[in-house]
């Protein structure tokens, strides 16, 4: 029974796991650092330089959802997919707004997650609160697209031989040791490496389909006869759904991001980062979908969920064709291993860092030690993988879908982020009642899988959350001297930078 691959391919990857999980634990420092302190476990003592960071990143977005759902999501929908990509480039806007100054703020005052800015900000627990629910929803959610890639990874590749939950168990025996023994420092250093492999892996895994293809014509024709209608533009409403999922991108700054963000050595170094970034989301994403279309056509008439592992399919196919196309697939498989090992890795560590920073440390036990709360963290890790992966082992919704469902709910925290960083008169009380009431309707939209307008449930979330959090704060303002206390902790920093730069030009 064919298993993927013969035994030098198991090994190539066996190893791999093994070199990374050792970089990892060396470059947190090895034996000569313990990951005793809140910085250096959760923030990698704040020293993360450019490169890294950009890597990092790269191996950390195009994660398992991206390099397992986006190809299942473009066999389902076709060449109208491909519009997509173009959409992704948006996100880094959203960066160059929000980080350059939450960044200055958390190395001012020490934040290691978002509730920290948003206590400092607003003051108010209650808010702290509901955005603490939004933030977990989306990163438990990301966790579960990890696992269900794993699963679908080995199960597809092996033709069953190991199974979906041994995928997943895969999966959280490797991440638990990564996390544990490199803290964010040795996650982020290992995602570089990672990061690296990804890149070369797809580039060799799109060449390697596209021959043995024959080129996009053939497919085109192929899909003429299997499935004429993945050959269609897309209609408005799915192109609406598109320019949704990226607006949606732009507010919902993954928690985990932000936290390798504060972990980055200086301000000079993370605007090198978001610099480089800008082309990223464009380049792999298209690879990924144009691999999905060529599976449409190689792989016709799989269902909905049977579409999860036309990825691992492709591989499989492709190894049995020749030596050349053997060793490509194993670089291609470990690509696509560390790719969900990347996001899960990172996924957990902020998990976390939340339920420790945020609840433990600041409700619970605030008189504890940083060592004694670093080591509770750690052993969070099993407790979190193991309640992700019984949620998955019978998978709730396709990766795409959760990918939607998790932006939905991310985007929600947006306005409390990016306009309060601003705008010195965003209310409390108005930005809780819009993030209740942006996230009531959202929950309502995607409970019932509505899209009104073809737009995702999230964005009407977000129309009501700003407009009430807008229009409130004018009608209600803060007192005169919370606004002060704002401008004088928050804007006021900004604007002295600002005018010291022109003085200087």
């Amino acid at each position: 029974m064919s298993i993927g691959f013969g035994i030098g391919g198991w090994i190539a990857v066996i190893a791999v796991i093994v070199i990374m999980t050792y970089l990892g634990y060396m470059f947190s420092g090895g034996r000569q650092k313990k990951n005793s302190t809140i910085d250096e476990y959760f923030l990698g003592n704040r020293s993360i330089g450019w490169l890294v960071l950009f890597l990092s990143f790269f191996a950390a977005q195009y994660s398992g959802n991206t390099i397992i759902g986006y190809p299942a999501q473009a066999y389902r929908m076709g060449y109208a997919y491909i519009l997509f990509p173009f959409f992704m480039t948006l996100p880094v806007f959203g960066f160059s707004l929000i980080m350059p100054r939450l960044y200055v703020l958390a190395k001012k005052n020490r934040y290691v997650t978002a509730s920290d800015y948003l206590i400092d900000r607003y003051q108010s627990h209650l808010l702290n609160g509901i955005a603490f629910v939004f933030l977990l929803w989306s990163v438990i959610v990301q966790l579960m697209e990890q696992l269900m890639s794993m699963g679908h990874l080995f199960e597809g590749f092996t033709n069953g031989v190991v199974p979906y939950i041994g995928g997943i168990l895969i999966l959280d025996i490797i991440v638990v040791i990564y996390v544990t023994l490199g803290g964010l420092k040795g996650t982020m250093f290992v995602q570089a490496i990672q990061g690296a492999i990804m890149f070369v892996g797809i580039i060799g895994l799109f060449i390697a389909t596209l021959v043995s293809a024959g080129g996009l014509p053939p497919v085109a024709e192929t899909l003429k006869t299997v499935a004429p209608q993945k050959l269609g533009a897309p209609p408005l409403t799915m192109a609406m759904s598109f320019v949704s999922f990226a607006f949606l991108n732009i507010f919902g700054i993954y928690p985990h991001y932000l936290q390798q963000f504060f972990g980055t050595r200086d301000e000079k170094h993370l605007k090198a980062a978001i610099s480089r970034l800008a082309f990223v989301p464009l380049f792999t994403p298209l690879l990924i979908v144009i691999i999905g279309i060529v599976c449409a056509a190689l792989f016709p008439d799989l269902k909905t969920m049977q579409a999860e592992q036309v990825m691992p399919m492709l591989m499989a196919n492709l190894a049995s064709k020749s030596v050349v196309y053997y060793w490509i697939v194993v670089i291609a498989f470990i690509a696509c291993i560390v790719a969900t090992l990347s996001s899960a890795s990172a996924v957990v560590i902020v998990i976390s860092s939340m339920l420790i920073k945020d609840i433990y440390m600041r409700y619970i036990n605030p008189k504890t030690t940083e060592k004694r709360a670093t080591q509770i963290g750690q052993i969070s890790n099993f407790v979190i993988l193991a309640i992700a992966s019984l949620i998955v082992l019978n998978p709730p919704a396709t990766i795409w879908r959760l990918t939607e469902i998790k932006f939905d709910g991310l985007a929600q925290v947006g306005p409390a982020l990016l306009i309060g960083l601003y705008w010195k008169k965003l209310s409390k009380v108005p930005t809780i009642l819009g993030m209740v009431g942006g996230g009531a309707i959202t929950i309502y939209l995607d409970w019932f899988g509505l899209k009104p307008f073809g737009l995702m449930a999230g964005v009407w979330g977000l129309f009501l959350n700003m407009a009430i959090a807008i229009i409130g704060s004018m009608l209600l303002p803060e007192p005169e001297k919370e606004q002060q206390r704002v401008y004088d902790s928050f804007m006021s920093y900004f604007e002295k930078a600002a005018n010291s730069s022109q003085t200087a030009n």
